[in-house]
């Protein structure tokens, strides 16, 4: 089969276990069978007009109301790596080891500048994505 083919079939399967559910007057979750009543999130709050006391505080009462991690902007408003890091370990100081820590660039390094991003966060343990922009 073709990809076409198989799009055109995923789509009908689609449409007909959606009607299923419809019919049956249940949701499509519980017509598949999940039972999820939760989901982890993370939320992105470190926004980079935010001062390190604002970032810390936003992050901080995020993973304490429950979030599984934050991400904090990098890479913004003309700000060094040497700063990024610090905001990233201001953070880190107040979440500790309950959530998970992202450092989001939004494409805003160069290949140079993403490695030396890697370098100085040293072993401040972190998610990184989305630093490069394509070259």
């Amino acid at each position: 089969m073709t990809g076409v083919v198989v799009s055109a079939l995923s789509a009908l399967d689609i449409a007909l276990t959606d009607l299923q559910a419809m019919r049956a007057r249940i949701s499509l979750s519980k017509l598949l069978g999940g039972t999820r009543t939760m989901a982890p999130v993370h939320v992105t709050c470190g926004f980079p007009a935010l001062d390190i006391d604002a970032l810390v505080e936003a992050c901080g009462r995020e993973v304490a109301s429950g979030a599984k991690g934050v991400k904090v902007l990098a890479a913004a408003k003309g700000r060094s790596i040497a700063e990024d890091v610090e905001r990233l370990r201001a953070v880190r100081d107040e979440i500790g080891d309950q959530g998970d820590l992202i450092a989001d660039a939004n494409c805003g390094m160069d290949f140079d500048t993403a490695k030396d991003f890697a370098r100085h966060r040293g072993s401040e343990p972190c998610l990184v994505g989305r630093t490069c922009t394509r070259q």
